[in-house]
């Protein structure tokens, strides 16, 4: 992976306590709490005009796929204006990069981290990588807690996990997609 260079802006970041929460969450030592960082995003971005996406793990668990998502990650249109949504709530400030997969990126903590970045460099894949703008072609509405999360379709999600070599992942997508056939 090539290394990216950064720019920070300054910004309210994350408390001690809540940098030792994210990294016990990383480990896998202690439960994320991916469901109300979906829901405080979600409600944020509630009539801002902003696009956005959910993708990776926490996509599928919305669609009821039994999986424990390790964060929240999103595809926005905007990166600097969800920072200044989220700004109380940065554990990283909105970051523009060079040479990574995105132009842009942030991260938040609510229970869990919420990552999101703009601008994803297409790879010309495909299906698309679950982040692309050609995945935002082909995402497909998912009604959680009464709201609709847009989503990438299980296709590109189970194209992703078969690239990451995510076996189990891959069992568990497939199954969701013969079900709702």
């Amino acid at each position: 992976m090539r290394s990216a260079r950064r720019k920070r802006e300054p910004s309210v970041c994350a408390s001690p306590a809540h940098i030792e929460l994210m990294v016990l969450q990383s480990a896998r030592l202690r439960p994320v709490d991916w469901e109300s960082a979906l829901q405080v995003f979600v409600d944020r971005m509630s009539d801002t005009g902003i696009g956005w996406w959910l993708y990776g793990s926490a996509a599928l668990a919305v669609r009821g796929v039994d999986v424990m998502p390790g964060d929240v990650d999103l595809a926005v249109e905007d990166s600097r204006a969800v920072g200044e949504i989220m700004r109380d709530l940065l554990a990283e400030p909105v970051t523009q990069m060079t040479g990574w997969v995105a132009d842009a990126g942030g991260r938040a903590f609510h229970g869990a981290i919420i990552e999101w970045l703009s601008g994803a460099h297409p790879t010309s894949s495909s299906p698309p990588h679950e982040q692309e703008p050609a995945a935002g072609e082909h995402l497909e509405a998912v009604t959680w807690r009464g709201r609709s999360i847009p989503v990438p379709r299980l296709e590109v999600q189970l194209a992703m996990a078969a690239a990451r070599g995510l076996d189990n992942r891959c069992t568990l997508i497939r199954h969701a997609m013969a079900q709702r056939s």
